[in-house]
């Protein structure tokens, strides 16, 4: 039986479980989806909303490479609360002495700065907006989820989102299991399946947001959901560009800031926080 060292860590309620590519390279392992599932699971694993896995990158003037995976054992191309993680991370364990770096990612190249206040700030890049290459085939931006329309805008920052309005006071009581799960599969609109984040307005600086993750399920937060959320609502002329909107979500809050401008990147900042350290037995 092989022992994977782990570290468990949480961004805004998001959890994951990090462990180091020189881990898995020195004991000959690359993780199948099964064990992926198996470590994810909160009865039978470690329990966690993805795994993180570092490495260093091969790339020229990047620092690492960034890997991620979901509960259910597909790779996701980005998380934003993850890779907040990531970096702290890296500064704890003294793989890095900056304070600013770049990481490869399935959406690119992306910067990471650790802040002295100790919260962290993603360069996001810039949002994908064009629905072919969202993955959005659907011919118009309207959902029929069991017996209920919703109205959604799709928006990618590097994985799809469906970003899905509701009425001032709905979202606390919302069923969010029975119409994330029948939107994220709508495989006749969304080509690689959906995350679904579900919001209401509070002001044109602030929203609630509650999200389903593909892969996942209902999460307490998602990094690129609130972003993918802030960008949309700007382009609908709900919330203010140029300055920090504050997102609340189940397990926290992220503050993202987005010019308005398709060319300009998207600015995600949040804390990220340690739980424990372990070990995980692999059975063989």
């Amino acid at each position: 039986m092989k022992k994977i060292a782990f570290t468990k860590m949480h961004g805004t309620g998001n959890d994951f479980v990090v462990i180091e590519q020189t881990v898995l390279s020195d004991l000959w392992i690359e993780l199948e989806v099964q064990q992926i599932v198996r470590i994810c699971d909160r009865h039978f694993g470690v329990g966690s909303d993805g795994i993180l896995v570092v490495g260093k990158s091969k790339l020229a003037g990047v620092d690492y490479d960034y890997r991620m995976y979901n509960p259910d054992g597909s790779e996701a191309e980005m998380c934003g609360n993850g890779i907040r993680c990531y970096m702290k991370y890296l500064r704890d364990n003294k793989l890095t002495t900056k304070k600013r770096i770049k990481v490869q990612t399935g959406k690119g190249v992306l910067t990471i700065e650790m802040m002295d206040s100790g919260m962290i700030c993603v360069d996001m890049g810039t949002p994908i907006l064009d629905p072919m290459s969202i993955g959005f085939i659907g011919e118009q931006n309207i959902v029929k989820a069991h017996e209920r329309l919703f109205t959604f805008t799709p928006v990618s920052m590097g994985n799809p989102h469906a970003v899905v309005y509701l009425k001032r006071g709905e979202l606390e009581d919302f069923d969010i299991a029975r119409y994330g799960s029948a939107i994220e599969n709508m495989r006749e609109m969304f080509k690689n399946r959906t995350n679904v984040e579900f919001l209401e307005i509070l002001s044109e600086t602030e929203i609630n947001m509650r999200v389903w993750e593909r892969g996942a399920g209902e999460t307490l937060a998602c990094g690129t959901g609130a972003c993918g959320a802030v960008v949309a609502w700007i382009l609908d002329g709900y919330l203010r560009p140029g300055v920090d909107v504050q997102v609340n979500l189940e397990g926290g809050t992220l503050y993202v800031n987005w010019s308005g401008k398709k060319k300009d990147s998207v600015i995600l900042t949040g804390p990220a926080e340690n739980v424990f350290e372990g070990n995980y037995f692999l059975a063989e």
